[in-house]
């Protein structure tokens, strides 16, 4: 069985919405902390708490770089129009951004921060 998986095209329009659970800290000028909430399983309850202390969040640090991107991830811009933004900015080539942009945003949904929203199946923008 294969996976319907996005084209190119799909993938480019994809919206990256962020995950509404995570609580954000500034660190400084150049750092942010994001930390999304653990599931919570069947050890982390009752008298197994007090044995193992288990946080019930996950953090990520992002430099200046990282939190500029996850700025940019308000649920209404593309993917390709995050990686425009972040050529012109720094003087990139499009084809340079683009592939850190998603590089990063992959990272970001393997760590459950963002989701990716790509357009519906007639063909239209996605809409959060």
């Amino acid at each position: 069985m294969t996976k319907n998986l996005p084209s190119f095209e799909q993938w480019m329009a994809a919206v990256p919405v962020p995950n509404r659970a995570v609580r954000q800290e500034r660190r400084g000028p150049n750092e942010l902390l994001l930390f999304v909430p653990l599931r919570k399983r069947w050890f982390t309850r009752g008298p197994f708490r007090w044995l193992m202390p288990i946080s019930e969040e996950r953090g990520v640090s992002l430099d200046g770089l990282g939190a500029e991107v996850w700025g940019a991830c308000d649920g209404r811009r593309s993917l390709r129009q995050i990686a425009q933004d972040l050529a012109e900015k720094h003087h990139l080539s499009f084809h340079e951004a683009r592939a850190s942009v998603t590089l990063f945003l992959q990272q970001l949904t393997e760590r459950k921060l963002i989701v990716m929203v790509g357009p519906n199946r007639s063909g239209q923008e996605p809409s959060v």
